[in-house]
């Protein structure tokens, strides 16, 4: 096998969050009544709360516990351990790195690879070489962006187009460094993504894609409330995941080229 690390990169569903839970819960000291295993269980299973309102709720009861649950050194190992990217690291005995962050779209992930003190820790590198890097994209809708076409003063969506070329300049930042390159997509992406007629760099981008689909697409409806926080899967679905990646990547023509 050519590659001797892996490096996952995306926003926080790439980062490994939610592997943590529900081991998590017992680690933290004087739980309040609500957020007890079994009543927030069924709340977050039975309750008609959007997944933004579940995750409103989570973040103000972790604020006010005993316990980091973002940075304590028992949930990063968890992350590292049992999430899905770190069972895929594990199954091909590659060494782990995961730069994913909580970001807010894939502009921030390109800065934060090829600048990133600019969004707080640096996670540039000079070297990529004996790596396969693979990126996860999930919420595009957050990469919208206008340009003011001619005298008229409209505004012309040139999302579909950015996103095409900020995916190429990635590739091409992660290759200059002499790493190895994929993408796939966490959630679906704009169909208009992949047709020329709004996107002239589609068929580029599909020489480095990983999937046909996106991975959350393979989980069935009985999984998708298996969240604490509303957002983000517990280890359970993350062994889901993994089994489903690990499947689909040997499966694709990628993976006969970047890990020959």
């Amino acid at each position: 096998m050519d590659a001797k690390r892996i490096v996952f990169m995306g926003d926080s569903h790439m980062a490994g969050t939610g592997a943590e839970w529900p081991h998590l819960w017992g680690h933290i000291p004087a739980i309040p009544l609500e957020f007890r295993k079994n009543m927030w269980v069924n709340y977050v299973r039975t309750t008609t709360d959007t997944p933004a309102q579940i995750n409103s709720k989570f973040r103000e009861i972790a604020s006010k516990l005993k316990f980091d649950v973002e940075n304590d050194p028992i949930v990063k190992d968890y992350r590292e351990k049992q999430s899905w990217q770190g069972i895929v690291a594990n199954r091909y005995n590659l060494e782990y790195i995961n730069i994913g962050f909580p970001a807010f779209n894939l502009y921030q992930i390109a800065a934060k690879l090829m600048i990133g003190q600019s969004y707080g820790e640096n996670f540039y590198t000079e070297d990529f070489s004996d790596c396969l890097v693979v990126l996860g994209i999930t919420d595009l809708s957050r990469d919208l962006l206008y340009h003011s076409s001619g005298t008229s003063g409209q505004l012309q969506n040139v999302s579909i187009p950015y996103i095409g070329i900020t995916l190429n300049l990635i590739k091409e930042f992660v290759e200059a460094r002499g790493g190895k390159f994929t993408y796939f997509h966490v959630t679906d992406p704009p169909e208009q993504l992949y047709d020329m007629k709004f996107n002239p760099f589609s068929k580029v981008l599909n020489n480095f894609k990983l999937f046909d689909r996106s991975l959350y697409s393979y989980l069935t409806p009985t999984l998708e409330n298996k969240t604490v926080d509303g957002l983000h899967y517990d280890v359970s679905v993350h062994k889901e995941l993994a089994d489903k990646f690990i499947k689909e990547f040997e499966n694709s023509l990628i993976f006969s080229i970047l890990m020959a």
